[in-house]
């Protein structure tokens, strides 16, 4: 009857219970990259490009603090606002290319 009053607090009980399924069946819940010597030259002097002339702006523009259930992350940022950002300044056409 609580649920059907006031609804599923889904930071505190379902992405929990997500998370530990998700370790259960997937086993791994850490991102990896290829190797640099597998990476494309073209997109390595992207990142360069990005590391030395537009980073910082990048992070005085979308770095803020965060909450995910009772923690607060002080500099950090979501995915979709640095592709809002790489599409404003004009570094990507679209959000599949940011």
């Amino acid at each position: 009857l609580i649920f059907i009053i006031f609804g599923i607090d889904t930071e505190l009980i379902v992405e929990p219970f997500l998370k530990a399924w998700r370790s259960i069946f997937f086993r791994d819940n850490k991102v990896s990259l290829a190797p640099l010597s597998e990476v494309d030259k073209e997109i390595l002097q992207q990142c360069f490009v990005f590391t030395r002339y537009h980073l910082e702006h990048c992070k005085q523009d979308i770095v803020q603090p965060h909450r995910k259930a009772l923690q607060t992350y002080e500099d950090a940022f979501f995915g979709t606002e640095l592709c809002t950002w790489l599409i404003e300044v004009g570094l990507a056409l679209n959000r599949r290319e940011a």
